[in-house]
């Protein structure tokens, strides 16, 4: 998802994006109008500035200050990372399905088992367990 810290001035644009749908209520209500107009929106420090009142520095200040905290959540929380792979494996799983591939299918699902329950054994009969769980037979 990034560069390598020793060759990025600062994390990739569409990270940011998406630190911002998950974490931006973290953020105060004016650090997250101010990082959204620059990278949701796209406008300059210099638009930015003029709509809020506040000098370039300023916004330049907030922008950088709302980026490391948002960084800091995914650091500490990996909600995105974590997203991001189940996506993968879902896609992953969906084209093995067209191929009637089931064996990787399942090696799918083991995967995503692995994410959502860490530390728990994957259960080999998924659909078997949900209805026990539920006490139903299945139906919808």
């Amino acid at each position: 998802m990034q560069k390598e810290a020793s060759n990025r001035i600062g994390p990739v644009h569409t990270d940011v994006c998406l630190w911002l749908d998950y974490y931006g209520e973290l953020l105060s209500a004016r650090q997250k109008e101010i990082v959204s107009l620059y990278y949701d929106e796209d406008l300059s420090l210099s638009e930015i500035a003029s709509l809020t009142g506040l000098t370039r520095q300023g916004i330049h200040d907030r922008i950088r200050r709302g980026v490391a905290k948002l960084e800091s959540y995914e650091s500490a929380l990996a909600l995105v990372e974590r997203d991001l792979k189940i996506e993968n494996i879902l896609q992953q799983s969906l084209r093995f399905c067209e191929k009637d591939d089931s064996d990787r299918v399942r090696d799918c699902l083991d995967k995503l088992w692995k994410i959502l329950k860490p530390g728990e054994d994957v259960i080999t009969d998924v659909a078997d367990e949900g209805r026990e769980s539920r006490g139903d037979n299945g139906i919808i």
